[in-house]
């Protein structure tokens, strides 16, 4: 009896799993590309220790850029590179399409 109950939760969870992942690709591939005025509002950076059998134990850095645009917050993941070459305060136009950031066009230069 417990057994039915934990294998129906386990399996509703893995169904929710499985619908979320799809509409994440389904948004991403078939979105528009939207281009609209923003502001750099945060910068983070998370740092993780990765450990596994095929590799020798390494840092990852991932790092995030937050823009305000029409009243709505967007966090994208980013380069190195363009996190480097933008500061919090740039106003610009930010060109996305899901959750993929395409372009920072700052008018005089772009931070990618």
């Amino acid at each position: 009896m417990i057994g039915n109950v934990i294998a129906a939760v386990f399996g509703a969870a893995a169904l929710v799993i499985a619908v979320m992942v799809a509409l994440k690709l389904y948004r991403r591939r078939f979105s528009k590309a939207v281009r609209a005025a923003a502001e750099v509002v945060n910068k983070e950076t998370y740092v993780t220790e990765v450990m596994g059998k095929e590799r020798l134990p390494h840092t990852e850095r991932r790092y995030v850029l937050s823009f305000m645009s029409g009243g709505r917050k967007l966090d994208f993941y980013v380069s190195a590179a363009m996190y480097e070459s933008c500061s919090v305060g740039d106003r610009g136009n930010i060109e996305y399409k899901g959750d993929s950031l395409i372009n920072f066009d700052q008018g005089s230069r772009s931070c990618l």
